[in-house]
This record gives structure tokens, sequence and C-alpha cells, in this order.
């Protein structure tokens, strides 16, 4: 008795066989019609599309460092270094040594720029003379754009700049670049915090008001800011419990 699934198999190709052998008789099935050509593009709908145009560039204009307080500078530094030098003493810390030319060089313009200095830069500097090279070093990458483009960008994060507007009349962008000419035009340091803290007014006439508008509906997120920023220390757990480190609560 033959196996009754050979005998299914055999019909299937039987079956199939027989379909593509009489395939051929049939008449050829139509072509499909083409399609319509897609609709040109309509030069009004691309102009819509568009995006807008950029801004204008904008070329800073930074106040460049007073000579006249270089001294005053000088002496600041060497009371801070006598600080860490007496600190270092206290807790029998051995400084590491000084810095070469070339690590000074990179360092400054790290910090005060944000860059490290071309090949060209390098060059000039270390083919200088002078016991104060170092300090005109200092004094010409702070009378330039690059350390007020980097240090808006320091204080951006400090100060939770925002490109969104903080309610429908008022724009973040006065406040933005009030802190932004702070910074070209050296403004003081208590004078640039004084500003903020006291500003009072609108917006599009006092920029400044740009700090409290931040967190207008969030007064608590607003003060643990500024007491974090400016007093170096933490109230924001005190809203509901104890400071696990901070020894003032």
């Amino acid at each position: 008795m033959l196996n009754t699934r050979f005998i299914y198999l055999l019909g299937v190709a039987l079956l199939t066989a027989s379909t593509g052998l009489f395939a051929a008789d049939k008449p050829a099935a139509k072509a499909a019609p083409a399609k319509a050509a897609a609709k040109a593009p309509d030069k009004k709908d691309d102009k819509k599309k568009e995006e807008p145009p950029a801004p204008p560039m904008r070329k800073p204009t930074v106040t460049k460092v007073d000579p006249a307080t270089r001294s005053q500078v000088i002496v600041a530094a060497a009371t801070i270094d006598d600080l860490v030098k007496k600190n270092y003493e206290r807790l029998k810390i051995k400084p590491n040594a000084a810095l070469s030319e070339e690590q000074f060089l990179r360092r400054a313009y790290l910090d005060i720029t944000g860059t490290i200095p071309t090949y060209k830069q390098a060059k000039a500097y270390l083919q200088s003379t002078g016991s104060d090279r170092r300090e005109r070093l200092i004094d010409s990458l702070l009378s330039t754009d690059g350390y007020a483009s980097h240090s808006y960008n320091y204080w951006a994060d400090i100060l939770r700049l925002r490109d969104e507007a903080f309610f429908k009349a008022a724009s973040p962008d006065l406040f933005n670049e009030w802190v932004r000419k702070a910074f070209e035009t050296n403004k003081p340091y208590d004078k640039f915090v004084y500003e903020m803290l006291a500003a009072e007014g609108r917006a599009y006439d006092n920029p400044a008001t740009g700090y409290l508008l931040r967190d207008g509906n969030m007064p608590l997120d607003g003060m643990n800011n500024t007491v974090r920023v400016f007093l170096g220390t933490q109230i924001g757990c005190a809203q509901c419990h104890d400071h696990p480190f901070d020894r003032w609560t």
C-alpha cells in the first residue's frame, strides 16, 4: 500500500506541472497603466518650508585690562599665595614643583579662554623675554573676546540661563545679553551680583531682573540656588529636614 503522504505529494506535483503546461496558452495579462507623473513641487511651498535666516553675527567689544590695576592684582595674588602656603604648612603638605613656561602657557589659555594656544601663539610667548611675561600674557588674554565668551559659558551654567521666555511678557535674551555684556565690559563682581539680587522694574527696562524672573513661580528654588552660588552653602534640604552634612542645620 502506498504511503498516504507520498500520494499527496505526487498529486501536488502533477497539479503544478499541468498548470505550467497550459500557462502559455493563456492570453498575456495587460500591462498595468503607468502611474501619473509626480506633480512638480511648487516653488511657493519650498519657500514656506525654508528656515528663517540666522541672526546677524554679533561682534563683541571687550574692555581692555587697565595696566594701572596690575600692582593691586599682584598684591592680592601674593596674599592668596601666602594663605595657601600657610595652609600647606599646617596640613604638612608638600607643594608641587613650579610650572614650566610651556605648562603655564597651556593652563593660562585653558583657564581664561577655554582653548589651547595655537602654534603661533605658543611660539610668540616662549620666545618673549622679560620677568613679567606671565602677567603680560594674562592681561592680553583677559582683553580678548575669548575670555568674555568662556566666562559667559561658565556663568550660564551657574545662573541656569534659559533660552525660552520666563513668561509671555519677557524675553530671556535680554538677561542673557546682559550677562554677556557684563564680562565684555569687565563689570566688577560685587556690582554684577548686586545688580542681579537687587534688580527692580521690568525686564525691558532693567534686564538684570531676569535673574529673579528665572524662578518667578518657584521662589524656593530661586533662594536655594542663590544661597548655593553666592554663599557657598545649601538650604534646599531644610525644606523638609535638617541637612545631613552642613553644620548650620
